[in-house]
């Protein structure tokens, strides 16, 4: 059976000789060589600490000779080892003033927290060299794996967040990645490479560094594939970060309206979502029929949402939220509003149709057809002045590639001794 650990060590991209070893520490720990494993694991752990230093640039404020016999040290079989363990501790200098101005950079950007541990597993190391008291048992092991997996992408001359920002940024700078190579692994080294205290931070930055400019598709694509991941807590930073990024947010829902069940809104906020936000929104109906499904407005607030959205005549194309809006009552919403409470009573009756050409259409397409709408559709269309000319012609469209709703409205018509109106020519064909 595969170990979690080597499913890691695939999925991370660790120099060849630090892999290697890692896959020997595998190797032991199968074979109850704890030591030997431990040992192994943690020679992996330096090896791609020193393979870090070695291809990075020198920090900002870090002496030129230091950062020399740094490297020179890294490349002497006999001192590497201990310069690199060395190089880890190290902290930052300031001028000791208040506040106090960094006069020096450390080698690795990591907390002191991060450094003790360093310090512990060095001398677990000791521990299986020296054959000291300190039994080195399968928990030594299996606890030193879980350290690399939580810390090892911390530990770089950058930062943890800032060298996997920069990673992403490469991921979606097509002069360096093609557009088809998955960004999954990447997403995974986000819990592993950046703090909780960074972590806001980062998506701020993350989304600002992959944006195209021109649209949300990157930032879109992205945040469905973090969400993918079912990392709770990662996703519920996330949550957070969109939520204070109102336009992005925004995009996102248009796009995948599920995830409003996931924003955590009070009955308040719901409310003012759909009373001051949706309305801007390009899948109006969609947004809706989500919170409907999700039963985030309160039955007793539904007809107050539907009456209010009715107007945005931005109906649905898709089959699911149809089902959705019209079991909640909605059809019965536009009946009252296309067909009550503006009638043919009214002198700008058909400026209204006009103007809401599309929804009348798609009530007639999708809902059965009252006999006051026949009646009224066929006065309406029966006169031979102020005739709505976008409805008539988009009725035709209708009728034309609907046969069956043709043919419902005609049955109505004849069985309410109606005149088919002669301006849609396509009912009497």
């Amino acid at each position: 059976m595969k170990l979690k650990f080597e499913t890691w060590i695939v999925e991370n991209h660790f120099p060849e000789n630090a892999k290697n070893l890692f896959k020997t520490s595998a190797d032991c720990y199968k074979a109850q060589a704890y030591s030997a494993s431990l040992l192994m694991g943690y020679l992996g752990f330096l090896v791609t600490l020193k393979e870090r230093v070695m291809s990075a640039e020198k920090p900002n404020l870090f002496p030129a000779g230091l950062w020399k016999n740094l490297i020179t040290n890294l490349k002497n079989e006999d001192k590497w080892e201990e310069s690199i363990f060395d190089a880890s501790l190290q902290q930052e200098k300031t001028d000791g003033a208040k506040p106090s101005k960094r006069t020096q950079d450390p080698v690795f950007v990591i907390n002191d927290n991060l450094r003790t541990q360093i310090r512990y597993w060095k001398d677990r190391r000791n521990d299986c060299v020296h054959n000291k008291d300190n039994i080195i048992t399968i928990s030594h092991v299996e606890t030193f794996w879980t350290f690399l997996e939580s810390n090892l992408q911390k530990i770089t001359i950058e930062g943890g967040k800032i060298t996997l920002l920069n990673k992403f940024k490469k991921h979606y700078d097509r002069s360096y990645t093609a557009a088809n190579e998955d960004v999954k692994p990447l997403i995974k080294q986000i819990r592993s490479a950046v703090t909780k205290l960074e972590i806001q931070d980062f998506w701020r930055q993350l989304f600002d560094d992959v944006s195209d400019l021109w649209d949300y598709s990157n930032e879109i694509s992205l945040i469905t594939k973090i969400i993918k991941t079912n990392d709770p807590e990662i996703t519920e930073s996330l949550i957070s970060h969109l939520k204070s990024d109102e336009k992005l947010l925004k995009a996102y829902i248009n796009e995948h309206p599920s995830i409003i069940a996931l924003l955590g809104y009070t009955k308040p906020e719901i409310r003012n979502f759909w009373n001051k936000k949706i309305g801007s929104m390009t899948n109006v109906m969609g947004v809706y029929a989500s919170m409907l499904r999700n039963n985030l407005i309160p039955a007793e607030q539904i007809m107050e949402a539907s009456e209010k959205l009715v107007y945005l005549y931005k109906y649905t194309e898709n089959a699911d939220d149809h089902y959705i809006l019209s079991s909640h009552g909605f059809g019965e919403v536009m009946y009252e509003c296309l067909f009550v409470k503006n009638n043919s009573s009214q002198r700008k009756y058909w400026e209204f149709m006009n103007n809401h050409y599309s929804l009348y259409t798609k009530y007639v397409e999708l809902y059965e057809l009252k006999d006051e709408v026949v009646k009224i559709l066929c006065e309406e269309f029966g006169k031979t002045e102020w005739v709505s000319y976008f409805l008539k012609e988009s009725l035709e469209r209708l009728f034309t590639r609907n046969l069956s709703k043709m043919n419902e409205f005609k049955q109505k018509a004849v069985k309410m001794n109606l005149i088919l109106p002669p301006q849609i020519a396509i009912l009497h064909c």
